[in-house]
């Protein structure tokens, strides 16, 4: 009986990016084991070796398989990985802002530059804003640090705007974790975005101190402000402030969803189509595909197109305030162009695990945002299945005249269903984790909303262009049909929306995950010898 090798180590890479991942998952769940508080370094660490030693032993007597060094190797480097995401917790928690959480516990004076501008709270009470702190005034004395706030105080005192420099009185208290399980986290919300308290201040006011930032982020969101504004007030000029064209197109353009009524919000929520005013690849694309047939057309050098893409999606990223869709999108897509360029084959699924890879370690609390899980979720599940769901789905090309039209018309159809279903195959247990609710007509209804909305994306930007040269040619060419498609898009929306395309089931517990991906594992398998045997 021959003997076969696993060559594990072809996709260590891979794994150890996916150990990485449970190493965070393993810190940001810390617990205690025999009344020991630890953040599972060792026990998981242990548990996963395990698991990995048995399921290795079973592989081998099962098939007669035999590891050679490098796949023991390549073993040892994912259980490293997994230490070493729990250790990134760890450090992120205790050096991030290290000398502004040391004042926990104490009432200070601080100073700093407002970083966005202020925005009300969901109650309505009070308006927040992050401030950038470089000094703080105690009773030992004023301290030179550098960490992030964020300052909530009453609507009234709202004269402040971003690149404001303000002195403010605060009791720094530790933000609040989970109280229970699926219970919102304070503290998770404000380490996603690097801020490390949460306070609310009656004693306010401009300092006579004038601080520039010497931080390259804050620059580019500045720039990214200043963009979405000169679009988002060319929408208004040329749609109207109120309309739910003019709301939707804001979400569309730049996933700004303040304009959105209840009932709108509810309606693309409800039918599956909300994630068209979240930016993401979707967006990317647009903007990628736009940019390419333009420089095809001009027959410009396919260089320069990459030298001009690079700059558009760090603006485009900074109008959408660096959300961890369009950076997943943006990073997927300078290291694919960067595989051309070293004339190297591009991978989906390797540039995946890559933009995984920066983020987390930039940030290990971006593994706690509903963007960054349904973002990875959906590119996987489209990575996994839109390829042999399309091959199956689509007719065989044909000759004739009369029938190729046709046939090209249907092959179009089945591939948008294929990449709506492999969407939702890989959002499905994070979107009924977080809903508690499957919207099934989302499948059907993305096919004709997808190209809507592309149609929507960059006819608006062109809008925005012609805005800038002769508003008022912008507003009467809005009255076309951009705006047509817009009411449409709302339209489809409130049809989608109704109860028969949608179903409430139970949310699941997270220990469910694991049986899910071995689900969609199965099935992509199962896909996978249907078309091999179809090819026959």
């Amino acid at each position: 009986m021959n003997e076969r090798v696993i060559p594990l180590r072809r996709y260590t890479a891979l794994w150890m990016i996916l150990g990485f991942i449970l190493g965070i998952w393993a810190g940001l769940n810390s617990q205690e084991v025999f009344g020991i508080k630890v953040h599972g370094l060792t026990v998981y660490t242990v548990i996963f070796t395990a698991g990995v030693s048995l399921l290795l032993l079973l592989v081998c007597l099962l098939s007669h398989t035999i590891f050679v060094g490098k796949d023991y190797f390549a073993i040892v480097l994912i259980m490293l990985s997994i230490t070493a995401g729990m250790i990134r917790v760890d450090a992120f928690d205790n050096i991030e802002s290290r000398q502004l959480k040391e004042l926990a516990g104490t009432t200070c004076t601080l100073t700093g530059v407002i970083t966005k501008d202020p925005e009300a709270s969901n109650s309505g009470k009070s308006v927040g804003f992050p401030v950038l702190v470089y000094y703080a005034e105690t009773a030992s004395g004023i301290s030179l640090l550098n960490g992030k706030i964020m300052v909530y105080i009453k609507p009234n005192n709202v004269s402040f705007r971003r690149g404001d420099t303000v002195s403010f009185e605060a009791a720094l208290q530790e933000p609040e974790g989970k109280i229970y399980d699926n219970s919102f986290s304070v503290r998770e919300y404000l380490y996603r975005q690097n801020i490390s308290f949460s306070v609310f201040s009656n004693k306010i006011q401009y300092s006579q101190t004038t601080i520039h930032p010497r931080n390259p982020l804050y620059y580019l969101e500045g720039m990214g402000l200043a963009f979405q504004k000169s679009v988002l007030h060319s929408i208004e000029q040329s749609f109207g402030e109120n309309s739910p064209e003019s709301a939707l197109l804001k979400g569309i353009l730049l996933g700004y969803r303040e304009d959105f009524t209840e009932t709108q919000y509810n309606q693309f929520a409800d039918s599956g189509f909300i994630h068209i005013t979240a930016v993401s690849g979707m967006h990317v694309m647009f903007l990628a595909g736009f940019l390419t047939l333009v420089f095809r057309r001009l027959r410009l050098p396919h260089w320069l197109l990459d030298l001009t893409l690079l700059p558009a999606l760090i603006l485009f990223a900074s109008a959408a305030a660096f959300t961890p869709s369009i950076c997943r999108a943006a990073l997927m897509l300078a290291l694919m162009r960067l595989a051309y360029w070293f004339q190297r084959e591009p991978n989906s699924l390797h540039s995946l695990a890559a933009a995984a890879l920066i983020l987390l370690l930039i940030n290990p609390y971006t593994l706690t945002s509903y963007s960054f899980l349904l973002s990875f979720s959906a590119v996987l599940g489209i990575i996994t299945f839109a390829s042999p769901l399309q091959k199956l789905l689509s007719i065989p090309p044909v000759q004739k005249p009369r029938t190729m039209l046709a046939v090209k018309f249907i092959n179009t159809l089945t591939a948008s269903a294929a990449v709506s279903t492999a969407s939702s195959i890989g959002i499905g247990f994070f979107t009924a984790k977080f809903f508690g609710r499957v919207s099934w007509g989302s499948i059907i209804g993305n096919i004709p909303i997808l190209f809507l909305a592309s149609f929507a994306f960059i006819g608006g930007f062109l809008n925005w262009l012609i805005y800038l040269i002769l508003p008022s040619a912008a507003a009467f060419l809005a009255q076309g049909p951009l705006r047509l498609v817009l009411w449409i898009m709302n339209q489809l929306a409130a049809f989608f929306s109704l109860p028969l395309f949608r179903f409430p089931i139970p949310r699941p517990a997270l220990s469910i995950l694991p049986f899910y991906i071995a689900t969609a594992w199965l099935l992509s398998q199962c896909l996978s010898l249907l078309l091999h045997k179809t090819k026959k």
